[in-house]
């Protein structure tokens, strides 16, 4: 994978006034869903390639980041009283 920390979108966001709180959830927001964006160009590939045993690992990784995006998602609700993000 790309490194993701040095697009536009992430400088701007460092860059901002915002808190370093509310940095840390639109940086990590913006990395996670440019991962699973990419793992879903992948798992289409993929299936398109019937490569099974690929598939299966694209599958975990794209579960893995969306239950870590749950945790920062519930830690982040428990610290601040609102959620990071609705899913």
């Amino acid at each position: 994978m790309e490194n993701v920390d040095t697009t536009p979108q992430l400088e701007e966001i460092y860059a901002s006034d915002g808190s370093d709180l509310e940095k840390l959830k639109s940086a990590f927001d913006a990395i996670t869903k440019t991962i699973l964006e990419q793992s879903d160009h992948e798992l289409e590939v993929l299936r398109a390639l019937s490569d099974k045993e690929a598939l299966v690992k694209e599958q975990i990784k794209k579960s893995t980041v969306k239950h870590v995006r749950y945790v920062f998602n519930h830690c982040y609700t428990r610290v601040t009283g609102k959620q990071a993000w609705n899913e």
